[in-house]
């Protein structure tokens, strides 16, 4: 199958090799690039410090960790601080950045709200990015967990030409599209196809990450459009 990735270039690379492996045509459209605010974690965690607070860490995304990733040895003394990881690819990321206490929520951010409230964390920083759903953060307010919410990432669209898109797509019919964020199918929504959209993209099925994802793909038939049984790549992969 020809699979279009809508991730960003890094984690858009890994998930064009699974694909290329299992026998798929992977076809890379990152629609945002991060730009990482490192910093901005280094600085909360050393305040804490300060106050001699050893908060703990929550992590929706694997961009927070390759945010993080920039401190290099200014990270080090903060590896033993408790995290709560949403998903086996964030935890899987977090213990090889040198975390030593690593907890996995099993599903989405309400889920790991649940995972933290189970536990009652004295103090949480979330390491968050721009723009996020806020399912994490509402699920910590009803279950009245304080939060301190740090934004070390943000996401930027990118922008294409219809000259660039028929280069980066070609003639070749699209299979599949992976969606992985309601952000994502905002993005590729407002993507300039024209008259490419009828050529490649007419019998294409949308794989989404979650109903969420899905919602915002409401415009398409829905015998177009499969959900992942799982958040995670491996359930989303399996529809293909």
């Amino acid at each position: 199958m020809r699979v279009l990735i809508t991730r960003t270039e890094q984690a858009g690379a890994q998930t064009a090799g699974r694909l290329a492996a299992a026998g798929h045509e992977p076809v890379l459209l990152p629609l945002a690039a991060p730009r990482y605010f490192p910093q901005a974690a280094l600085a909360a965690l050393s305040a804490s410090a300060a106050r001699q607070q050893r908060p703990a860490l929550a992590l929706t995304s694997t961009e927070s960790l390759r945010s993080l990733a920039l401190l290099g040895k200014s990270l080090h003394p903060f590896l033993d601080h408790p995290v709560f990881a949403v998903g086996a690819s964030t935890a899987r990321a977090a213990k090889d950045l040198g975390f030593t206490q690593v907890r996995s929520g099993t599903s989405d951010g309400q889920a790991l709200a649940g995972l933290v409230a189970a536990e009652r964390p004295d103090h949480l920083l979330y390491l968050a990015g721009s723009p996020r759903a806020k399912g994490f953060e509402r699920g910590l307010h009803a279950l009245g967990i304080a939060v301190q919410t740090i934004e070390i990432y943000e996401m930027q669209d990118l922008a294409y030409s219809p000259d660039q898109l028929a280069l980066r797509l070609s003639a070749k019919p699209i299979d599949a599209v992976l969606l992985y964020s309601a952000e994502s199918a905002r993005r590729f929504r407002q993507l300039p196809l024209g008259a490419l959209e009828n050529r490649i993209l007419a019998d294409t099925r949308y794989l989404c990450l979650s109903k969420q994802v899905a919602g915002a793909m409401e415009h398409l038939a829905v015998e177009r459009i499969f959900v992942a049984q799982q958040p995670d790549e491996a359930s989303l992969l399996s529809l293909l």
